[in-house]
């Protein structure tokens, strides 16, 4: 079964793309074809997550919360799944795979800096004669491999 590259919610496929075999580590079978996404698909994958960093960062802090706890739900739900993919994927043992697969505690954790530090900043205390506030808002779009 092809899996092809994916940026704003749609599947890419290019002509210049190519498809690589990816195969299971511990006994080589053939598990999928995976398309090699080339310069042109990932300058799409950026001008997309641009566009929905501008819808996203003009998004109420409580919002922005309660998309982070459903996704962390969602995590949950499927754990066991992601920890099983994560093996075909890796070759790693699933005891570690089900520990790297644990990211829904973390999305917890800011959901609920989302849903409290974005509506609100803080005063930090300096000097009688100054006023400090923080106010913490989305830098923009970043990339991780």
């Amino acid at each position: 079964m092809p899996q092809d590259a994916r940026a704003d919610l749609s599947f890419l496929q290019s002509p210049q793309s190519a498809m690589r075999e990816k195969r299971f580590t511990a006994t080589g079978e053939l598990l999928c074809l995976v398309d090699e996404a080339g310069a042109e698909e990932v300058d799409d994958a950026v001008r997309a997550a641009r566009e929905g960093f501008a819808e996203w960062s003009r998004t109420p802090g409580e919002e922005r919360g309660e998309v982070l706890r459903r996704a962390a739900g969602m995590l949950r739900e499927r754990h066991e799944e992601l920890a099983r993919l994560e093996v075909l994927d890796t070759g790693k043992p699933l005891r570690e795979a089900l520990s790297d697969a644990g990211g829904a505690g973390v999305l917890s954790l800011l959901a609920g800096h989302a849903s409290t530090t974005c509506v609100r900043g803080s005063h930090t205390p300096t000097s009688p004669s100054t006023f400090a506030y923080t106010l913490r808002e989305p830098l923009g779009v970043c990339a991780a491999i």
